[in-house]
């Protein structure tokens, strides 16, 4: 889910609609008046069609449109196996009808598969990438910090569907079942953190944040007291933000918006980067965001409080146009 501030621009006697963030705004041709986006591009959220197609930008096809999030991670025709071979991990998505594999996956963000893996109190956090095999399966050594339960979150978008979440538990050289237990988490009591050299601030906005209701999270990040303004790329995007409830049964993930398939490595962008997202229910999250700077890939946390929808009247309105 990505965020956008839209107008519309009366260019050459058409209808068209413009975009914003901190990098670029370009003009897209925006949908017909008493029309509804059905459609939309699994990368540039912006791109939007009343019909099935492919997007302009990067060319991938247009999956069904989701105006509120989805109650389940994934659609129950899926599944995905998950085994262990000591510190190698083995993924294999299927139909559940017939036990195939699914093989017609899209590149999204220069990944078939993104695995978030996280500790069960989410104290820990990694995003990391396994490789494809011949047989439609997914492979990646990877080696866990520490015994406990972790659970790791596998994202794919087959063709013409949604993205498709699994959340698999794992127990790491412990003999209790392998589920996970709910984490407690104390709302970050200051709105900034220091990592490392850095010090990075989110911004929400709304600041209290409601379920079920548009928001956007800024991050700006600074270093010895000036902006940072020479971000660079990480996995095709100036940023990722990894949004987890504290039973763990929630999973967001989101992007900032971009106007070009892939940027380019020497690309920059910076001191803020933001994120658009619906909660879908009241409690406890935490927020990751991953921003990368050189060499250096900066991971920075919150946890946030969003209230019920009910509560909704007392803070002040806020939506996209």
């Amino acid at each position: 889910m990505q965020f956008d501030a839209r107008v519309i621009l009366p260019l050459d006697g058409k209808q068209r609609t413009g975009y914003f963030d901190p990098w670029v705004t370009p003009v897209i041709p925006g949908i017909p008046p008493n029309e509804v986006a059905k459609f939309v591009c699994p990368m540039h959220d912006g791109m939007r069609s009343t019909a099935p197609g492919e997007c302009k930008i990067c060319g991938m096809p247009l999956v069904p449109l989701q105006l509120t999030p989805p109650k389940e991670l994934h659609d129950v025709k899926f599944t995905m196996q998950l085994q262990r071979d000591g510190d190698t991990l083995h993924f294999l998505p299927q139909l559940v009808a017939t036990g195939e594999p699914v093989r017609d996956l899209l590149v999204v963000h220069e990944h078939l598969l993104h695995l978030i893996v996280v500790s069960d109190d989410l104290s820990f956090f990694d995003h990391v990438h396994p490789v494809r095999q011949d047989d439609g399966s997914f492979t990646l050594d990877y080696k866990f910090p520490h015994d406990g339960r972790f659970l790791i979150f596998a994202d794919i978008t087959p063709r013409g569907e949604r993205s498709q979440v699994f959340r698999l538990p794992v127990s790491v050289n412990e003999n209790s079942p392998a589920e996970a237990q709910p984490a407690t988490l104390s709302v970050s009591p200051a709105p900034a953190r220091e990592v490392g050299p850095y010090h990075v601030e989110m911004i929400r906005q709304p600041r209290a944040l409601v379920a079920e209701r548009e928001a956007q999270l800024a991050f700006r990040l600074e270093r010895d007291g000036r902006p940072v303004t020479d971000l660079t790329p990480y996995i095709g995007a100036m940023g990722h933000c990894v949004v987890i409830s504290e039973d763990t049964q929630t999973y967001l993930h989101s992007h900032p918006q971009q106007f070009t398939s892939a940027l380019s490595s020497e690309a920059q962008g910076g001191p803020e980067v933001s994120f658009h997202t619906v909660f879908p229910a009241p409690g406890r999250y935490k927020v990751w965001g991953q921003f990368k700077r050189g060499d250096e890939l900066i991971v920075v946390d919150f946890v946030v409080n969003v209230e019920k929808t009910a509560d909704a009247a007392l803070v002040g309105e806020f939506s996209p146009v």
